[in-house]
């Protein structure tokens, strides 16, 4: 009942520590497992971390065996590619090297995980202009490029974590949630 399609974006979006990044790699396995070519960008995450995690979620396993590791190192190769930066990256140098890994591996998913971890302003003059000129270029770029984007957004502090947040609480402009598809 639901697809990524291509020329789409999806924003992500919970609490901090509610498990978006976890979730958002479990849907990265069965794209994967459907022969879809994925980009990860994480600046939160070192490449080490998210494969250990991804391995564990692939096998089932918290120590899964080192043949059983290679097993699925194998399987994710020309599969999935992860940009190598922890911390912040430039927009425009993500989108440059996804234009790339879409034209020369034929990758179809790309993840921005999360927009925090780029240059596009949070806070301040002009912010709420930067972010909605950043989120026409990601749109652009999946629809020019026939690929899905996934864009991880924090939601604004609420009162409490006791209630799920809405596209209404994503942090930043409105233009985020109104961008995106899903």
């Amino acid at each position: 009942w639901f697809e990524f399609r291509p020329g789409e974006l999806t924003v992500w979006t919970g609490y901090n520590g509610h498990g978006k990044s976890l979730l958002l790699s479990q849907v990265l396995l069965g794209l994967m497992q459907q022969d879809q070519r994925v980009v990860v960008f994480s600046g939160e995450m070192t490449p080490e971390h998210q494969l250990k995690r991804l391995i564990k979620q692939a096998t089932g396993l918290n120590r899964p065996t080192p043949a059983y590791i290679d097993a699925v190192g194998a399987w994710v190769t020309d599969r999935l590619w992860l940009f190598n930066v922890v911390g912040s990256s430039g927009l425009d140098r993500l989108l440059h090297v996804f234009v790339y890994a879409n034209k020369r591996y034929g990758a179809t998913h790309f993840v921005i995980d999360s927009l925090m971890m780029t240059d596009v302003p949070e806070d301040g003059p002009g912010s709420m202009t930067a972010q909605k000129d950043a989120m026409r270029k990601m749109c652009d770029f999946s629809k020019r490029n026939c690929c899905h984007l996934h864009l991880v957004a924090h939601p604004r502090k609420g009162r409490d974590e006791s209630s799920a947040p809405g596209k209404l609480d994503v942090a930043g402009s409105s233009k985020i949630t109104d961008g995106a598809d899903n």
